[in-house]
């Protein structure tokens, strides 16, 4: 067996990051051409190359040692990640932490997956169907929330770089919302009511119905009606809004500032 000591200068801080997030690590960079760390949490396991974010491209691709480890995980539907700071890695292990936890906790709420799993190289329909919606969800509602997340930013939410994969799955639940049909795929339901209701539940409407006057206004959101004052909500009962519709609101707000 071959050994290899050396470590990028941010593995401790990633390492100590995952630990306090509840995951147990354990090193592997002494093992030639595999990986830096195995992760485990929440019932998954994580094969992580650790590079330095700081250094530039040229210094952090894969050898080919580890481009070959690499290749043959992957080849059996075991993926490879390689992270380059402590956000990359928590991404990895639980992707929904961000700012898009609800609409990935629902998406695999409806097709009966954990959310770790949207980021397994894996094709069954189940895992499929729930990162299409997810991936269509996403880009609607960062739209609508005045964000407008890049179709590769998306990608990475589900641990890969490539936007062709969202464009396509952009496509095909759009495809499916045209049909207007359930049905079913290795014995898994695509109901399209379910289906529609998800969305529904993050395609916020917000219009302005009283012109603006000293940075005061009146908006309707989803049928509510909302009042703000210099950039703020104002007299909105606590609860009267969705966490979603918040959210959308208080971007919406910053836009005019």
């Amino acid at each position: 067996m071959k050994y290899n000591s050396k470590v990028d200068s941010n593995q401790p801080e990633i390492v100590e990051a995952l630990r306090k997030h509840g995951a147990t690590v354990l090193h592997t960079h002494s093992l030639k051409n595999a990986f830096d760390i195995l992760v485990g949490f929440n019932g998954n396991l994580f094969m992580i190359e650790i590079k330095d974010g700081n250094k530039p491209p040229s210094q952090r691709k894969l050898t080919s040692g580890e481009l070959e480890c690499e290749t043959n995980f992957e080849r059996v539907g075991v993926k490879y990640h390689v992270v380059l700071s402590i956000k990359d890695a928590l991404d990895v292990i639980d992707p929904t932490r961000g700012k898009y936890k609800e609409i990935l906790n629902d998406c695999c709420d409806l097709f009966g997956i954990k959310p770790n799993e949207l980021s397994m190289i894996d094709r069954r329909s189940e895992i499929v169907f729930a990162r299409q919606l997810a991936s269509y969800i996403i880009k609607k509602y960062s739209k609508k929330i005045h964000t407008k997340e890049s179709l590769k930013s998306i990608a990475k939410i589900f641990g890969g770089e490539n936007h062709a994969t969202i464009i396509s799955s952009i496509n095909q639940i759009t495809y499916y919302l045209k049909a207007g049909k359930s049905f079913e795929s290795n014995g898994i339901i695509f109901d399209i009511e379910k289906v529609k209701k998800t969305i529904d539940k993050y395609m916020i409407n917000i219009e302005p119905i009283r012109p603006e006057a000293e940075h005061c206004g009146v908006i309707e959101v989803n049928d509510k009606i909302i009042t703000y004052k210099n950039g703020e909500l104002y007299g909105v009962p606590e609860g009267d809004l969705t966490p979603t519709e918040l959210k959308a609101v208080e971007n919406y707000l910053k836009g005019l500032k």
